[in-house]
């Protein structure tokens, strides 16, 4: 503070501490966190850290909004649910996953679906590396075929009928 800055008073001073103090405890109650981000899911990005990686709060969030999955901290963007349920809503919210999420095969062709030939920007080194590899016709048997991996059922069946785009 230089010598023209102007002062607060005692009681100025008093207020304003006490607010930014009541601020950081609301942004760090589990409650009020999952209450704000069901309200309005860019809220997640005012909550604390501890909150932006509490997987209730993020999931509140994410299923309002895939996009606000980039205000989420690192545990949360590595959270296999998370991640799933964000690029079943937009393919573009990928981007923003933690490497291990964007080398997992099951969350890459789901985005696919909405990024087309984009995804490949965004995918984890060893998925771009594994499908470097693949068989020309990338379906879901050829990626597996590649890979000796097979996928699960569960997501084999949100997908039947459709190919990779990758």
């Amino acid at each position: 503070m230089n010598q023209h800055d102007e002062l607060l008073d005692a009681s100025e001073f008093i207020a304003l501490r006490s607010k930014t103090k009541m601020a950081e405890a609301l942004a760090d109650n589990k409650e009020q966190a999952l209450h704000v981000c069901a309200q309005n899911p860019y809220a997640l990005a005012f909550v604390s850290d501890r909150m932006k990686d509490d997987i209730d709060v993020v999931k509140t969030a994410v299923n309002e909004l895939a996009d606000v999955v980039k205000f989420a901290g690192p545990v949360a963007r590595d959270n296999k649910e998370i991640g799933l349920s964000a690029v079943m809503q937009d393919g573009n919210s990928f981007k923003y996953l933690s490497e291990r999420l964007r080398n997992d095969p099951e969350v890459a062709v789901i985005a696919s679906y909405d990024l087309g030939d984009e995804i490949k920007e965004h995918l984890g080194e060893n998925l771009k590396a594994s499908i470097g590899k693949a068989p020309a016709a990338h379906s879901l048997q050829a990626w597996e075929a590649a890979n000796k991996q097979s996928l699960s059922n569960e997501f084999k069946a949100v997908l039947k009928p459709k190919a990779m785009k990758i």
